[in-house]
Formats: structure tokens, C-alpha cells, sequence
């Protein structure tokens, strides 16, 4: 008899609700910035501080990070052919794509990785 498949088996990812609640952008001119996620990408600011701003997106499906692609370097080359040897040896599938891979995450979430 067949082992079940562990993908068909609920697992902390397939239980658990995602969002992204925060991300941090350091940069030099934060006027800047605000103007180009508000003016430009039509985000709302909904808080400001000495340091920093809070921009939203308003409402979201409950069901989703709220993020279609998440492009990450990785350190170096080294670091690149490890992360591709982890991700095999997980048989999580990747496929090549734009100077790098591309997986997904357990919640759809698109992920680019690509070599520094």
C-alpha cells in the first residue's frame, strides 16, 4: 500500500493565516519615497513618524499575504547554488527564471531569487 501523500496532509502553513504586517524600506530621502508609494502607486498614508511613515493598501483578501512577487539576492554565488540545493533536497519545485529560480511559497506567494 501507497505511503499517504504528505502534501494532502494539513500542515502549520495550510492552517495558519498569512499577512504581511509590516516592511521596513532604510532609505536616504524618505519624502521621496512617500510621494513615490503614495503619488505613484496610489498607497495611503496612514501614520508618520520622526523615522519613518506607515503606507496601506486598504482592504485585502484575508486569504493572501497581500504580495504577488517577492524577489530576494542571495549573499553571493555560493549562498545561490546552496539555497537551489536546499530547496531540491526539500523537493520543494523550482523553475529558472529572469537571472535566477522561482518557487512558491506555501500561501501562492511567487518568490524570485536571484544570485548577487
Amino acid at each position: 500500500m501507497d505511503a499517504p501523500n504528505p502534501s494532502a496532509l494539513p500542515t502549520f502553513a495550510s492552517r495558519t493565516p498569512l499577512h504581511i504586517g509590516a516592511i521596513s524600506l532604510k532609505v536616504r530621502d524618505l519624502e521621496t519615497l512617500v510621494a513615490f508609494y503614495r503619488d505613484a502607486l496610489g498607497l495611503s498614508v496612514v501614520g508618520t513618524g520622526e523615522h519613518g511613515a506607515a503606507l496601506g493598501a486598504g482592504a485585502r483578501d484575508p486569504d493572501r499575504a497581500g504580495l504577488a512577487l517577492l524577489t530576494l539576492e542571495a549573499a553571493d554565488g555560493a549562498a545561490f547554488l546552496a539555497l537551489k540545493q536546499r530547496l531540491t533536497s526539500a523537493g520543494i519545485p523550482f523553475s529558472e527564471a529572469s537571472a535566477g529560480i522561482e518557487t512558491v511559497d506555501p500561501w501562492g506567494t511567487r518568490l524570485r531569487v536571484v544570485p548577487a
